[in-house]
């Protein structure tokens, strides 16, 4: 009964995001900034001062205070707060193929690595413009996963052990991957979904009859 519940909100928050996630990221936005402050800040400081137990209360001390400071920037600089979830997407994805390829226990060049990927997220949304793109695509692309990971809780064989050990990101990855049918399905839903949340925002700055004008002319 449990796992059918947490399936079922996941389904809803899934179907949320996926579909309304641009308007809702500006909500959410210094939240977000706080997270993606705190783990820049933590994982910065533990790459340069090691594993100690001093390190980890500089650490400590060093991602709560830049964590503040990222979700003041983001909730009066909207771009900012774009930045700074790019680049800690783009950071912790160059972490991860560092750990990959078997540099686990070498934490100074996977914080280097770290912040290699941060900067190239930046340079890239920066470089194109694609602030409110590049939100659009991450939440369409999130929210849809999120939505397979709850209908695999229901129907299929992911369990709640499986959810708290990998958290949603690690879950969304394992369940979309274990089939080419729902890889598939997946960038199937991610263009649905972008594709609604472009009306949404359309209808929010032009107006609800400029997009029933928009369709009738295609």
């Amino acid at each position: 009964m449990e796992s059918f519940i947490i399936g079922l909100l996941l389904i809803i928050t899934g179907f949320t995001i996926a579909t309304s996630g641009y308007p809702m990221f500006r909500i959410m936005l210094p939240i977000m900034g706080f997270i993606a402050g705190f783990g820049l800040g933590f994982s910065m400081i533990q790459a340069v001062a090691g594993a100690s137990a001093f390190a980890f209360i500089a650490a400590l001390l060093t991602a709560l205070m830049s964590g503040l400071i990222f979700a003041a920037l983001s909730y009066f600089y909207y771009i900012l707060g774009v930045l700074l979830v790019a680049a800690s997407l783009f950071s912790g994805v160059f972490a991860y193929l560092g750990q990959v390829v078997g540099l686990r226990q070498d934490g100074f060049v996977v914080g280097l690595l770290a912040i290699t990927g941060g900067v190239i997220g930046v340079i890239t949304v920066l470089k194109y413009g694609l602030q409110h793109d590049f939100i659009v695509v991450l939440t369409s692309m999130f929210g849809v996963g999120t939505l397979f990971v709850g209908a695999f809780l229901i129907f299929g064989d992911f369990t709640l052990a499986d959810l708290h050990k990998n958290g949603i990101a690690q879950s969304i990855s394992r369940v979309v991957s274990s089939s080419w049918v729902w890889i598939i399905a997946w960038l199937a839903g991610t263009i649905i979904a972008i594709q609604s949340q472009i009306v949404l925002i359309a209808k929010a700055v032009f107006g609800e009859q400029f997009v029933i004008e928009a369709s009738k002319k295609k």
